[in-house]
């Protein structure tokens, strides 16, 4: 009987002994650093039902854009209500820098500009990013973007980032910085090219 007791403990010893140090190694109290660490997305994420409505908005140099603008490619947004201030240039900067940076690497990315100010002369004074869309989102045919984009957030000034099936993905503060905002868009077009 003794012997078969002795054999059993060593069994439940092999046994269990390798996952319980496999945890204590993972999980413990020692801080090994050989686990890669996963930093959080540096922006707010919405759920993946938010979609911009299809609606032609009026362009700051006369004309429409189409009413399917957001759709087929990675878009950049920064929409503000007011006129352009200091907030809305450190935002049309991190939108450019973004831009430039993850166009080196992945596809084509559009920048977007939806204004709601009443002085359009000031826009042609100010340094603006080449090829970036300016559309005015004011009026009865953009109240429906107003309303998913958020009227609180179009008052301070906010940053999207639109996927190409049109979905709002994440927005950010007027004043996010480029890194975090470029992060997190590397890693959405990385799982998009995975699925």
């Amino acid at each position: 009987m003794r012997k078969r007791s002795w054999e059993s403990r060593i069994l439940a010893v092999l046994f269990f002994g390798p996952p319980v140090l496999v945890a204590v190694a993972i999980f413990g109290p020692l801080e090994l650093g050989w686990l890669p660490q996963i930093q959080p997305p540096y922006g707010e994420r919405y759920k993946s039902t938010v979609i911009l409505p299809e609606s032609s908005l009026e362009l700051n140099s006369g004309g429409l854009l189409e009413s399917d603008w957001a759709r087929g490619r990675w878009s950049l947004i920064y929409a503000h209500i007011s006129d352009c201030d200091e907030n809305c240039l450190h935002s049309l900067n991190v939108l450019e820098g973004v831009q430039l940076a993850a166009s080196n690497e992945f596809e084509d990315i559009q920048l977007v500009y939806l204004y709601g100010g009443n002085d359009s002369v000031s826009l042609s004074t100010i340094n603006l990013p080449e090829g970036l869309i300016i559309g005015r989102i004011k009026g009865s045919t953009a109240a429906p973007l107003r309303r998913v984009l958020g009227e609180d957030f179009l008052m301070e000034g906010r940053i999207y980032i639109v996927n190409p099936n049109g979905n709002l993905v994440f927005g950010y503060p007027p004043d996010a910085k480029q890194q975090g905002v470029l992060r997190d868009l590397k890693r959405l077009i990385a799982i998009r090219r995975v699925v």
